[in-house]
């Protein structure tokens, strides 16, 4: 009896993690036994206990959840949830899963924690993520950017900001996906280059036959 009292507190903590608790204090939420997440796994340590590799999380800012195998005290890492990545969520006999809940930082907040799409970061932090500007690495290139989400749409914007290659006299329109570049009124090109249109020496000029034509920078003037 005296050995339970003595050890109660490190009894309760194990609980805590691998069962779960209604509290604050939590910083993860039940395991799912038998299963894990793959192809997420930044760090790998060998831990003798379930709570070490949950302090082991605790200390990572990009750990959103982890893998624990108990018969070879294996403690594995993720910079992503199931919810994000459910196709890799796979059966793995002798391992558990626990997603971290208290002091994760939300996908795509951080640039060292960028997503690749709008959709993965709604997925990761449910149906209530607001539309804003998150960090996202889409082709994966290992540079993360700012860009906008609309999270209704689950879509990126690329026009609000810096993250399309428009050229700065072409108009950019956001459409599902990626974007189009349209060259402004007065130019010529393909909207990612564009150069002056000179009107004067097309004859789409509106002077009258007795001005002269004067061409200008996306436009032109007519003199008498």
């Amino acid at each position: 009896m005296l050995w339970i009292f003595r050890h109660l507190p490190v009894l309760l903590f194990l609980s805590n993690i691998e069962y779960g608790t209604a509290n604050n204090q939590c910083r993860t939420e039940v395991n799912i036994q038998g299963m894990a997440l793959k192809r997420s796994v930044f760090k790998r340590w060998s831990v003798a206990a379930p709570h070490l590799c949950d302090v082991k999380c605790g200390q990572e800012i990009t750990c959103q959840s982890y893998n624990y195998n108990r018969k070879y005290k294996i403690c594995e890492l993720n910079n992503r949830t199931k919810e994000a990545r459910p196709e890799n969520f796979l059966s793995a006999p002798a391992w558990f899963y626990i997603r971290r809940l208290n002091g994760r930082a939300p996908l795509g907040s951080i640039p060292d924690l960028p997503a690749l799409s709008c959709h993965e970061i709604k997925a990761s932090e449910g149906k209530d993520t607001i539309s804003g500007k998150y960090w996202l690495d889409p082709t994966g290139t290992g540079k993360a950017v700012l860009i906008y989400c609309d999270m209704i749409k689950e879509d990126m914007d690329e026009c609000k900001g810096d993250n399309h290659d428009c050229d700065p006299n072409a108009n950019c329109t956001n459409t599902y996906g990626s974007y189009d570049c349209a060259c402004m009124e007065g130019y010529t090109g393909d909207g990612h280059s564009c150069a002056d249109f000179d009107e004067c020496k097309t004859n789409l000029s509106s002077c009258h036959v007795n001005a002269d034509c004067l061409n200008t920078i996306g436009s032109y003037v007519c003199r008498c």
